[in-house]
């Protein structure tokens, strides 16, 4: 049983500007202040959207909603995560299935929505089914249907091609394309589209989903009886070059832009804070002890971002344990990334929602336009490929007009992506990180032992994670950052327990032989590059060591250390939307 020590100490100084922004009101109503029964739209989906949703409209619901009524063009939205975005294309789309009485027998699909993440796309056809079955005629035969990886062709060619075409298909581009160019009796069924609906634009440019994106739209136009009757909405957070492009397109030069964003893309109901760690090893140790203290408040809700799926892995693995042991079956401990199946994904999803107490512990799956509703906190370890998955992050907490907090939790090699946040007007509180005592560093590293997780797997994840991060030779320190993901596994396995490491995967990070001398074992030969610095822990210097053989690789499972291995779940790889 674990005694939990006193909070954590109060705030010593300050990152850039003051960083406590409150807001009076979420969404910004106050300036638009427009309730749903003001709009032009259909009475039953007022009443429809009063009861699952509000009564008044978002800021972006706001404004998108009369212009898609009344445009004959497209429309690019700029607005920050968690304001509404669903409901402000949703319920126009769903407007004209009422108002237009041929609906129930056209021979097309009406609308295409386009998600970057299969979780994305669940929760986006579940929000607008809920609006769709309070509205819909009591004869409506036609629903809201998924395209996405792990579904079967048959199971989406049912809604697409049956005798009632799906009102809306609701999918993932690299499934839609796939079966557009697969299957042309499918690709007929978009022959009448009059929407196509682009959520998360500047996450699908970022992973290369532009191409995917015109030859979908491309594919649709050639099947398609009249194009021009084909209106393109897209959504972005950020507004950076490529999506610009892409709108330009997509839509021609005279779509309507509007912008409900200014300034960072984070919510101003959101304080974001900053621990600084000597190692990785604290960093996970800090964490685990921020988790229990934010469990301890009453119905507190925790969501864990770590950098990548095999650390995500491994953090619930340990979380499981060690707050298992404080709390038993009074939180829920969940996760959520690219490598479970669908099922497994949905099904923590719904746990951690329906939680009253509990902790999610992420990778970026979990980061982009997802709804879990009451996370007070938001804890963030380690630097990500972009920042703008940083800004996402937070967002997953002061929704729906409450106030939230974000803790990054940085090691001093780690500093630079701090510095990049800072330039794109991120403000941190410094908060003292909670004591560490060797009793809790001992219950870490025993529960590490026996739990079903890869922890070499895991280390070498991090050294591709931070291979990964551009211009990192320039801002920050590769080589330190290499050596303590080995000082890392030693803290977890016991000293003297070396990773298995290629040496292509550290000559990246110019680790010579002396650098990998007690650090990491080995497999082929480094290009010996050159030491400059050093990297100091305690009494450890790494980067003045002489050269040597290195340490024989340890018998046992093949991965540097001995411990038992498990089944942990059905695991699937998703080309499409692996994250």
């Amino acid at each position: 049983m674990f005694v939990l020590l006193k909070p954590f100490a109060a705030v010593r100084a300050t990152l850039g500007s003051p960083a406590v922004r409150r807001a009076t009101a979420f969404y910004s109503t106050e300036a638009l202040n427009l309730q749903v029964d003001q709009t032009a739209l259909h009475l039953k989906v007022q009443d429809a959207f009063t009861k699952v949703a509000s009564e008044t409209l978002t800021e972006v619901q706001g404004r998108v909603i009369p212009e898609m009524l009344t445009t004959s063009n497209g429309v690019l939205v700029r607005a920050k995560t968690g304001t509404g975005k669903t409901y402000a294309f949703g319920l126009p789309v769903i407007d004209e299935w009422l108002k237009d009485k041929n609906f129930g027998k056209q021979e097309s699909v009406h609308t295409v929505v386009i998600n970057p993440t299969r979780d994305l796309a669940f929760q986006t056809q579940r929000a607008l089914d809920k609006v769709w079955k309070d509205a819909a005629p009591r004869n409506n035969r036609r629903g809201i249907d998924l395209c996405v990886g792990q579904m079967k062709y048959d199971q989406i060619r049912r809604g697409v091609n049956g005798r009632f075409k799906s009102a809306a298909l609701v999918a993932t581009p690299g499934r839609l394309l796939d079966m557009l160019e697969s299957d042309h009796s499918f690709a007929n069924s978009f022959k009448d589209l009059r929407h196509f609906v682009i959520d998360e634009a500047d996450v699908l440019c970022a992973h290369d989903f532009k191409e995917a994106l015109l030859a979908i739209v491309s594919r649709i136009k050639e099947n398609h009886q009249d194009p021009s009757l084909l209106k393109v909405t897209m959504f972005s957070a950020t507004m950076d070059s490529n999506t610009k492009e892409l709108a330009r397109k997509l839509m021609g030069e005279n779509y309507k832009y509007i912008d409900v964003s200014s300034g960072p893309e984070v919510t101003d109901t959101v304080n974001q804070s900053l621990v600084t760690t000597d190692s990785l090893f604290e960093s996970f140790a800090v964490a685990l002890k921020l988790v229990i203290e934010k469990l301890g408040v009453a119905n507190g809700k925790v969501i864990v971002f770590m950098p990548n799926i095999k650390t995500t892995d491994f953090f619930y693995c340990l979380a499981k344990e060690v707050i298992g042991e404080y709390y038993g079956r009074k939180a829920e401990v969940c996760t959520l990334h690219g490598d479970l199946s669908q099922g497994a994904r949905n099904r923590n999803q719904i746990r951690f929602r329906s939680a009253k107490t509990g902790v999610l512990v992420s990778s970026n799956v979990g980061a982009r336009g997802m709804d879990f509703p009451g996370v007070n906190s938001v804890i963030q370890l380690g630097v990500q490929y972009e920042t703008a998955s940083h800004t996402h992050r937070v967002g997953r907490t002061g929704r729906a007009g409450t106030t939230g907090e974000s803790i990054s939790i940085l090691t001093e090699h780690e500093m630079f992506y701090a510095g990049r946040l800072k330039k794109e007007g991120h403000e941190f509180e410094i908060l003292d990180k909670p004591e560490i005592t060797p009793e809790f560093a001992n219950q870490i590293t025993n529960v590490s032992r026996h739990i079903p997780s890869d922890i070499n797997l895991m280390v070498t994840s991090l050294l591709g994670s931070y291979g990964s991060v551009p211009r990192i030779e320039k801002d920050g320190d590769p080589k330190s950052l290499a050596l303590d993901c080995g000082d890392l596994y030693q803290k977890f396995m016991g000293e003297g327990n070396l990773p298995s490491v290629r040496a292509a995967d550290l000559d990246r990070f110019r680790i010579s032989s002396r650098d990998a001398e007690g650090v990491f074992n080995v497999r082929g030969n480094l290009r010996g590059g050159s030491n400059f610095g050093g990297y100091n822990r305690g009494n450890r210097t790494f980067g003045d060591r002489s050269e040597g053989s290195y340490k024989p690789r340890r018998s046992g499972n093949g991965y540097g250390g001995n411990f038992e291995r498990k089944n942990f779940g059905n695991r699937r790889w998703d080309r499409n939307n692996k994250f």
